[in-house]
């Protein structure tokens, strides 16, 4: 074994390679294949997703895990992984798996309310299924977006004008709408938006409440899904 090699260099070449059978067998899953040589499998999955950007270190990761399963334990190891090395493999690892479209991983059936809708309606759905974000449609075409926070400050504000729980539970969806602050802030995107440019979307813009998932470039009404911002700190806790 090369002279010198201490017990922490032998840890970052254990981890290092776990790290990259880990990206390896996630990009073998992604195309069913066991036998391909996995340059090859890089590059199909670099054609069909021309924006991802892992390509090339990926490939490089590749020569290094190389040089260094084949040379451990002789005194030809050239190269010892450094700690930069353990860390991109993680960032590699989330891009492909954030490769997936936004479809596949919330596509759903969404449920929606309509101006005509009362409150007590919208929280009986709080309450069952614990939504907090309700598109509001009317004839087919989407309105906006209610959300539980704007409903939460239209109480605080109007409660002491309503007379009684039944009251509370009569107050139409569009009164609601129209005094929330948030109605508008939602994005439609189509269902092949990938899970990586769904947090990037929500990062960049703080206000975001939730996008909307739509199947074809014209028609909005079905959605195909919905993704709030507790949906993207999952994924992004995941990968930590």
């Amino acid at each position: 074994m090369r002279v010198g090699l201490t017990s922490e260099d032998r840890d970052r070449i254990t981890r290092f390679k776990a790290a990259f059978n880990t990206v390896e067998q996630a990009i073998r899953k992604r195309f069913g294949s066991r036998g391909d040589h996995l340059s090859r499998l890089i590059d199909r999955l670099n054609q069909a997703h021309p924006d991802w950007k892992y390509r090339g270190e990926l490939l490089a990761l590749a020569n290094l895990r190389n040089d260094v399963v084949h040379t451990e334990g002789t005194e030809h190891l050239r190269a010892i992984p450094a700690e930069g090395a353990i860390a991109e493999l993680k960032r590699v690892l989330r891009s492909v798996t954030w490769l997936d479209s936004i479809g596949q991983r919330f596509g759903k059936k969404v449920e929606h309310v309509s101006s005509a809708d009362h409150l007590g309606k919208v929280l009986e759905l709080i309450r069952a299924r614990d939504y907090s974000q309700f598109p509001v449609i009317d004839g087919g075409r989407l309105k906006g977006l209610l959300t539980e926070n704007g409903i939460t400050r239209w109480l605080a504000k109007n409660a002491n004008g309503i007379d009684g729980r039944s009251g509370v539970h009569e107050v139409p969806v569009k009164d609601l709408l129209d005094a929330d602050a948030n109605r508008g802030a939602y994005e439609v995107v189509r269902v092949s938006m990938t899970i990586e440019r769904a947090v990037e979307c929500m990062s960049a813009q703080p206000t975001l409440e939730a996008l909307l998932v739509r199947h074809g470039v014209r028609r909005v009404i079905p959605l195909r899904g919905i993704v709030t911002r507790w949906d993207i700190l999952q994924v992004v806790g995941e990968q930590r």
